[in-house]
């Protein structure tokens, strides 16, 4: 009898932190859809906004929604309450292989290994069974004859997960790059979200990184406040960075070839929701993660 209450009030805990957890995720859709800027950025009450999203109290529970952010100097994590910007990420299916290899510098894998890497990712999703390069890749010769044989997928990835079938990604190195890569969106990246990393891995040299970062901060320095710059449209990344900033030739020359070959952009249609749920009276918690697009269509969804 012990046994069937505790399975019993386990059954109805869970429930309940479903609806909580669920109860985040509609919260957040809905300050998404009230958002009607023609830019997204990190001041946007949906990315950063404690009051709706920190501990918000429903009957014997609460939940937040939040996501954390890295910083590239000196490692120190920070807590946002909010939703994440997925255009602040590469697209994993439509990144080239140049890009891709500099993110994995970026994380301290060496110049040989992160070309292996990035060029056994593009042949994971090319639907040909030709190497990206001649040494380090792999396409199905190389799956099949492991110890737990599977066929190279030739197709775009659906889940980030499938890196881990990669050859070459380890489950160390998935834990560091996968909060910077996504499948979702058209495969611009948003200059007013993306982080360091990110526009580094875009061949921006640091010293011009730097000053995109600190001109979006504002004067307080501070990510997601009032304060914050946002660059409004493409045409005005440069002149809006000019009136700050001194920019060299080579500098103009980086951002208006990423603007004329399409890889930036200032708004965003895909978000990714990590709300998590807690009883007051239960140890036990519920997290729920999901991706949505800008009309609260659920794009993917799990559950831990």
């Amino acid at each position: 009898m012990r046994a069937r209450i505790t399975l019993a009030k386990r059954l109805t805990y869970d429930t309940l932190l479903h609806s909580l957890a669920s109860s985040g995720v509609k919260k957040a859709i809905m300050e998404l859809k009230k958002d009607n800027t023609p830019s997204d950025s990190l001041k946007d009450d949906w990315a950063n906004n404690p009051q709706v999203f920190k501990d918000f109290r429903l009957g014997d529970g609460s939940f937040t929604v939040s996501y954390q952010i890295r910083s590239y100097k000196d490692s120190e994590v920070k807590t946002y309450f909010g939703v994440v910007d997925e255009a602040s990420k590469l697209n994993i299916n439509t990144v080239d292989r140049r890009t891709l290899k500099r993110l994995l510098e970026a994380f301290g894998v060496d110049e040989i290994q992160a070309e292996e890497i990035a060029a056994a990712i593009v042949d994971w999703r090319d639907q040909d069974s030709f190497l990206s390069i001649p040494i380090g890749s792999a396409e199905d010769l190389y799956y099949t004859n492991l110890d737990l044989p599977y066929h190279c997928k030739d197709s775009p990835f659906q889940v980030l997960d499938e890196l881990l079938l990669v050859k070459g990604m380890s489950k160390e190195l998935f834990d560091k790059v996968k909060d910077y890569l996504t499948v979702f969106g058209d495969g611009k990246v948003n200059i007013n979200t993306a982080t360091f990393p990110i526009l580094k891995a875009l061949g921006l040299r640091d010293k011009l990184v730097e000053k995109i970062i600190r001109y979006r901060k504002g004067e307080d320095e501070e990510w997601g406040t009032s304060d914050d710059r946002v660059f409004t449209q493409l045409q005005t990344i440069v002149p809006q960075l000019t009136k700050v900033y001194y920019l060299s030739a080579e500098e103009i020359n980086s951002l208006n070839n990423l603007i004329s070959t399409h890889r930036l952009t200032t708004s965003s249609s895909t978000f990714l929701i990590r709300s998590r749920a807690t009883l007051v009276f239960s140890p036990l918690g519920k997290e729920i993660t999901c991706v949505v697009d800008r009309k609260g269509k659920i794009l993917f969804w799990r559950e831990l």
